[in-house]
């Protein structure tokens, strides 16, 4: 049975000289919740779970955790300023920082080396593109999306036309980690359909290691994606639907989906054939893939899709409860050391996992 999906949606840090965690009260806290006297450090940007760490990007530094009863290690962005309002990149290996006031920059860091980091500005790819800046997608989040084999695909555009799409290239740094440091190689991508054409992208994707972009084209008027491939090898497509673009891409047990302006699903398992899915409301939020679930939050509210997602008799729907995080803007959602941890602009959550699953206050159904 297809499933017709109408789902309804909607940092952690922590200083190494002091903390406080607030333990729950039984009658009115759900979440644990940490938070640190300095208001900056509260102010959490992004997460992200690997090696048995846990990440965050807080104002000029990364803390990684590796247990919450543990002042984290802290990594300083030394004087690079990454501001409040652009949501970092974090990968295995390394961060990514967009520059707030220069936006023509991006900062790598090594997330495990105090003292290893490189840059990349646009002036590296040649003097043509020392006026282009990094695109800025929809609210704080740039532009670029990251592989497991450390490659940084971003989109780029000339200064003062950057948001109509004149002259656009997607642009790409493979970063290399020894034991001490970071190298940054970086070039660009020469798209035809891209070129001195009015274009808006849309959103990039990284998936089975392969980029996607997808775009809406004014002159000749349009809507196409671009595979692109490890080797630099890109392929144009047009959108599976004729009268909607792709808004963004997310991947759920091992398949591409595409959410289309109109509120239409399609789901491929390589990129290229699609199928219809469902339907979605269009103010979902960000979607990941957790321990089998799909997980979208958006704002302060968090939900999660379980069960058998293709008959929707057996789908399992969880919103979780928001209790003592009210009010509170989510940056994302992970799992670590079997908690589900929730970084927010005012500290960091986290709840038992098994707790979550087995609440049956929150299961709700489709029947």
């Amino acid at each position: 049975m297809i499933a017709i999906l109408v789902i309804v949606v909607i940092l952690i840090t922590i200083s190494c000289c002091r903390r406080n965690l607030l333990s729950p009260d039984i009658n009115r806290d759900y979440w644990y919740h940490l938070v640190d006297k300095w208001t900056d450090t509260n102010f959490i940007t992004n997460g992200f779970v690997a090696n048995g760490r846990f990440y965050c990007t807080v104002r000029r530094r990364i803390l990684v955790y590796t247990d919450f009863n543990i002042p984290p290690v802290d990594i300083p962005i030394d004087a690079y300023y990454p501001g409040f309002d652009h949501k970092p990149i974090i990968s295995e290996m390394f961060t990514a920082f967009f520059g707030r006031s220069a936006n023509n920059r991006i900062l790598f860091r090594k997330n495990q080396e105090l003292h290893s980091m490189g840059i990349f500005e646009t002036r590296h790819l040649g003097r043509d593109f020392e006026n282009y800046i990094f695109w800025k997608g929809s609210g704080s989040d740039f532009f670029a999306a990251v592989n497991s084999r450390n490659r940084l695909v971003a989109f780029i555009g000339s200064e003062g036309h950057v948001s109509a799409g004149f002259g656009s290239y997607p642009v790409w740094a493979d970063i290399s980690v020894a034991p001490t440091t970071l190298n940054v190689d970086v070039g660009y991508f020469r798209i035809p359909e891209m070129e001195n054409v009015g274009i808006i992208p849309r959103h990039i994707f990284s998936f089975q290691d392969r980029f996607y972009i997808s775009f809406d084209r004014n002159l000749p008027f349009g809507r196409f994606y671009v595979e692109i491939v490890e080797n630099g090898e890109f392929e144009v497509f047009d959108s599976p639907l004729l009268r909607a673009s792709i808004n963004n891409f997310f991947e759920f047990q091992n398949h591409l989906f595409a959410r289309f302006t109109n509120r239409a699903l399609m789901v491929s398992a390589d990129g290229r054939n699609w199928q219809h899915f469902g339907y979605s409301e269009t103010f979902m939020g960000e979607l990941k893939e957790i321990e089998g679930f799909l997980v979208f939050f958006r704002y302060d509210q968090i939900f999660m899709l379980g069960g058998d997602i293709y008959d929707v008799n057996n789908m399992m729907f969880y919103q979780l409860p928001k209790k003592n995080m009210e009010g509170y803007h989510i940056t994302s959602v992970n799992k670590f050391n079997d908690y589900l941890v929730v970084t927010t602009h005012r500290g960091l959550f986290y709840k038992q996992w098994s707790d979550l699953i087995n609440d049956k206050k929150i299961i709700q159904t489709f029947n």
